[in-house]
């Protein structure tokens, strides 16, 4: 003996006259929605060409590049046969080369970084070396509106973007 009788068929009625809507209100949702502003996809390493702004070692000692002598950096999307991504550069002094590895939550790795020899004044020579130490010690990276910031565990790393020509 089924006993839901009336007070099923009155939650049925309610749970049903719930779902009511017109066909204008289903078309007034879609166009809200197609209407919304799309998000935009986060930046990522690979978007563009960075310029050293400065090392702030944890120590306090914190370093600015000269400006006749600015280091950038690129980060490429292909991978290299090792499976790492390649990066280059240009230290303030010399080229460099290296492969890098980005992993979720920010996680970064830099290794075989390679260079050209130059000799530089000391304090651009200083900074190249702090700069290459830093990168090869580097462990996450985060990306603001313009800037990347490289935590190399005594210290970070400020990147700004570079606009393109």
């Amino acid at each position: 003996m089924n006993r839901s009788g009336p007070v099923g068929l009155i939650a049925l009625t309610l749970i049903l006259g719930g779902c009511e809507g017109t066909a204008e209100d289903v078309a007034s949702d879609s166009a809200a929605v197609s209407e919304a502003e799309p998000t935009a996809p986060a930046p990522s390493l690979t978007d563009h060409e960075w310029r050293l702004v400065m090392i702030d070692m944890a120590d306090g000692e914190d370093m600015t590049p000269d400006a006749s002598a600015l280091p950038t950096l690129s980060f490429s999307e292909e991978a290299m046969p090792t499976g790492s991504r390649s990066m280059s550069g240009f230290t303030g002094c010399n080229t460099m080369n290296a492969g890098y590895d980005a992993g979720r939550g920010g996680r970064l790795s830099v290794s075989g970084v390679s260079m050209t020899r130059m000799a530089c004044p000391d304090d651009v020579m200083r900074l190249e070396s702090v700069l290459v130490m830093a990168l090869e010690s580097a462990r996450s990276y985060v990306i603001g509106d313009r800037s990347v910031d490289i935590d190399f565990g005594g210290g970070v790393v400020r990147l700004e973007a570079i606009e393109g020509p």
